[in-house]
């Protein structure tokens, strides 16, 4: 391992025995370095000189983590089977064994699969080696995983989250003795526990579900309820519409919320995507098209503003695409490996912060076990978006709660923004995820509801989607909510509302500001960013600069078929 890394000029590989593992785990961090490595071989020379192997392997077997916030085999035993560790039978011990590897990967409770497969391979060796015999070897291979029906129960999500940030903050493999402050509302966790139960119970399928509570002010995560105790990224449907299709357009400037997008059926190469209704409304307003959740204009914002800068948009808010994720198809949510609850509300919570990305925190502090401070969250703002986009969108999605595809928020007694998903199964009519995103100025709340199994009998209704189903249950939860003292989000100085001339967008699709003559019943208000118009004057029409670089090569139809008036 050693002359790997020598040749390759990095720290690829590193190399441990149980000893070394324990040294590293209860006196040393995760840490990838030759000094490390060498303090950890001189200390475990040491430790081998004291105490004899089976001494180590007891003190490592009491140690190390199971996963479900579980260290040392006892808790594991207690946890996963409600037994002693003493009172294991063969595949029950091999299935605790197998998880020592990676108890994110190996846990039986979310990767049934992996966990067999990784039994049934601690089973076999031990076959080889001559500690089963044959007949008990293939007996205890074919038995299925029964684990703790209080442990599904109890199993916490936000503790697992919890242990995983702890452990890559501070570098350690083990956290005993530590004591690690999260951000979690217990009082709130429990009544959301209560609140998803009860929706998703007369839904009477097998499906799994996520409910994240994010606290707008610092990131931290105040409740996550999950029906798996890790995150899964699923396909995030038109979600994904306002962070990676109108946001990044309205900073380069290239569309306002009045902006006319020509909605029609259109081939993109051999692409022939439609609405969700298979119908086309002509010449929409960008702020209709978000609140409709139309396709066709989502996929040409996209176009406009171009892949890769949209991407970097996302990216900036540490989301993570794969190189396959390089088509217009991204408007719509079609990403290889999708993204998790946590992540969408990290991203809308940037809108609610003025364009300012925080991520999502679980752990607030840790102190080690003299009280020391060994690590302490600190809120590390980064400018995504400008404020002024931040408050189109935020205007925009409040639209949307009140009468778009989320308009089941409207009964709630203050202003909320919301953007609904939902994605279809291609074998029936049918729906595999359905997402709604919600937030205010204090708070972020994102709920995922989805079949992981493959299976097409635990699909959603067609009818139970995201703007049903999830937008229902973000009512709830801000129902729940301490919503007192919330204002709205200020309009920034550079944000102004504009009187446009409604019978020039009607009729020639030019988004044109209206003369001083003009009858109100022929004009409309909307918003827009004053950095990236003309100054006002009546009769003024506002180009985009894509049309002004185009408009000599292409008919004035193909211009605004293909491109936009801006």
């Amino acid at each position: 391992a050693l002359l790997t890394d020598v040749f390759s000029h990095q720290t690829k590989e590193g190399a441990s025995t149980i000893s070394q593992q324990l040294v590293k785990n209860l006196y040393l961090s995760n840490e990838k370095t030759l000094k490390r490595k060498i303090q950890e071989m001189y200390l475990t020379q040491k430790l081998e000189q004291t105490h004899t192997k089976n001494e180590i392997l007891e003190c490592y077997l009491n140690s190390i983590y199971f996963g479900c916030g579980c260290y040392g085999i006892e808790n594991a035993s207690l946890c996963y089977f409600e037994k002693s560790a003493k009172d294991l039978n063969v595949h029950e011990a091999a299935l605790l064994a197998g998880i020592i590897k990676s108890p994110a990967t190996y846990n039986p409770l979310n990767n049934t699969n992996n966990a067999l497969k990784r039994r049934n391979l601690v089973l076999q060796q031990m076959y080889k080696q001559r500690f089963l015999t044959k007949e008990t070897y293939e007996t205890n291979k074919n038995k299925e995983i029964n684990i703790s029906d209080n442990l599904k129960v109890k199993s916490n999500a936000y503790v697992n989250q919890t242990f995983n940030e702890a452990k890559k903050v501070t570098q350690k493999g083990n956290l005993q003795n530590y004591k690690i402050y999260s951000y979690i509302n217990t009082t709130l966790q429990n009544q959301i526990k209560e609140k998803t139960t009860k929706r998703l119970n007369k839904l009477n399928k097998n499906i799994d579900f996520c409910v994240v509570i994010l606290d707008n002010l610092n990131g931290g995560v105040l409740s996550f309820v999950s029906s798996t105790t890790n995150p899964i990224k699923r396909q995030p449907g038109s979600l994904i519409k306002p962070l990676l299709c109108y946001a990044p357009c309205f900073e380069e400037g290239i569309l306002s919320p009045a902006s006319p997008i020509l909605d029609s059926e259109t081939t993109f190469n051999t692409w022939k995507p439609k609405n969700i209704d298979n119908k086309f409304d002509g010449f929409v307003s960008c702020r209709n098209a978000i609140i409709e959740s139309k396709n066709i204009p989502a996929i040409k914002a996209l176009d406009y503003v171009g892949i890769e800068k949209a991407k970097n948009y996302m990216q900036n808010m540490d989301i993570t695409f794969s190189l396959n994720d390089n088509h217009l198809a991204l408007a719509l949510g079609a990403m290889e490996h999708g993204l998790t609850p946590l992540e969408v509300a990290s991203c809308y919570s940037t809108f609610a912060n003025d364009g300012n990305f925080l991520g999502y925190h679980f752990v607030k502090k840790i102190e080690d076990e003299n009280g020391n401070i060994v690590y302490e969250h600190k809120k590390n703002p980064k400018l995504v978006f400008s404020k002024e986009t931040a408050f189109l969108i935020n205007d925009i999605l409040c639209d949307c709660a009140k009468k778009g595809t989320a308009k089941k928020l409207n009964a709630i007694p203050f202003k909320v923004a919301a953007k609904t998903g939902t994605v279809g199964a291609t074998e029936n009519d049918s729906n595999t995820d359905a997402w709604c995103c919600c937030y205010n100025k204090k708070y972020c709340v994102c709920v995922w509801i989805g079949n992981t199994t493959n299976n097409p009998n635990n699909n959603l209704l067609k009818s139970q989607n995201g703007g049903t189903i999830c937008a229902n249950l973000c009512k709830d939860v801000f129902e729940i909510l301490d919503n007192s003292n919330s204002s709205w989000f200020k309009q920034p100085q550079n944000v102004k509302k504009v009187r446009f001339d409604a019978q020039e967008f009607n009729e020639k699709h030019k988004l044109m500001i209206a003369s001083n003559n003009a009858l109100d019943r022929f004009c409309f208000f909307d918003y827009v960013n004053t950095k990236h118009m003309p100054k006002q004057k009546e009769n003024t029409e506002i180009l985009s600069k894509t049309q002004t670089k185009k408009e000599n090569s292409f008919s004035f139809q193909k211009i605004v078929d293909k491109w936009f008036l801006n």
